[in-house]
């Protein structure tokens, strides 16, 4: 379950129990910094999603690549050395569009980087100052022990104070002599016993005043400098936990705010480059059209001509032939003509 503000403000520790113990049980303390410890690795981990996540974004916001430039001409083939040549005028695409949005872009992702670098900064510094505070509880902790242990040697001397003082009755109670020498003895022993039960008495009266004197005294230095201690590691505590749920309040705000804008821009650009490559490419399949239409008329027409061409050739060659064959007969019919002659002569003679 996600540690928050209000279970740290809300949450009591229970009282340790055992003479000469005050302040909070150090188990359950050490417990509840431990899940202060998981709830700011778990922030931490969140934080380097939302960086990858960044990442991602300003990875997926570079340009698409620009239509290439496309020349295209149609040349027309010569029928004939008297066929004219025409050539298609070249097609060029408009330049690509300027790098402005692309710029501004990588400019969000850099403040996005740069906050994102601050705010790391700050969560190590929380985390060292964490660190020093947890230092400190161990050596107030280790102080409270030395503490303890003086309290408890100070019992210890109480406890032996008040034997030596038990002891002192047994001594004065011990059998008087029969004789009369002893019995005057005793009587002066009894005198000296009644003293040193009065002067045991008295010291035991004196350590007992001093030992709760002086484990009044630690008991409630420990208690003021431990419970001084937890109010500063407390408030440091509510301090760094307050001022990382902020910033990474901030932080995910600032993130959502910029990833929701680099989406925005980016599609924004591929509508544009969409629409722009559609509108090229009609253009294209337009012109393309025209010129195959332009090309196909003027072979049409290319073809009427060099079919009249063949056709006043065929009327040339027919007349041609007509002629030339008249010509032949009325040669071969004068040679024929000519040889009869010869032979009517040669036979006269």
């Amino acid at each position: 379950m996600a540690l928050t503000p209000e279970d740290v403000v809300k949450k009591e520790f229970t009282k340790p129990k055992g003479f000469g113990k005050s302040g909070y049980d150090e188990i359950q303390v050490d417990d509840f910094l431990d899940e202060i410890v998981v709830e700011l690795r778990r922030l931490n981990a969140e934080n380097e999603d939302l960086a990858a996540q960044l990442a991602d974004c300003r990875r997926s916001s570079g340009r698409p690549a620009n239509l290439g430039k496309s020349d295209s001409a149609t040349s027309v083939p010569a029928a004939s050395t008297d066929a004219p040549t025409q050539a298609t005028p070249v097609v060029t695409p408009a330049s690509s569009a300027p790098s402005q949005d692309s710029q501004a872009a990588t400019a969000k992702v850099t403040d996005a980087e740069r906050e994102f670098k601050d705010v790391e900064g700050r969560l190590k510094t929380a985390r060292e100052q964490l660190a020093q505070a947890q230092r400190d509880t161990q050596a107030e902790q280790k102080k409270l022990q030395e503490l303890r242990a003086q309290v408890t040697q100070a019992e210890q001397e109480l406890k032996d104070a008040k034997d030596r003082a038990a002891q002192a009755p047994a001594a004065a109670a011990a059998p008087q002599q029969p004789d009369g020498g002893a019995h005057g003895f005793a009587g002066g022993a009894a005198g000296g016993a009644a003293g040193v039960i009065a002067l045991a008495q008295k010291l035991h009266d004196e350590h007992v005043r001093e030992g709760e004197t002086t484990r009044d005294k630690l008991i409630s230095d420990a208690k003021n400098h431990h419970d001084k201690v937890v109010g500063e590691a407390n408030a440091k505590r509510d301090d760094l936990i307050k001022t990382g749920q902020r910033k990474y309040d901030e932080f995910i705000s600032a993130g959502q705010a910029k990833h929701d804008d680099l989406i925005k821009t980016g599609q924004a650009r591929h509508d544009e480059l969409i629409n722009t490559g559609q509108t090229r490419h009609d253009d294209l399949i337009k012109t393309a059209t025209d010129e195959r239409t332009s090309v196909l008329t003027d072979l049409g027409s290319q073809r009427d001509g060099l079919n009249a061409k063949i056709e006043s050739l065929r009327g040339f060659e027919s007349d041609y032939r007509s002629k030339l064959r008249g010509y032949i007969e009325g040669q071969l019919d004068q040679l024929k003509t000519v040889g009869l002659d010869d032979v009517k002569g040669d036979k006269q003679g």
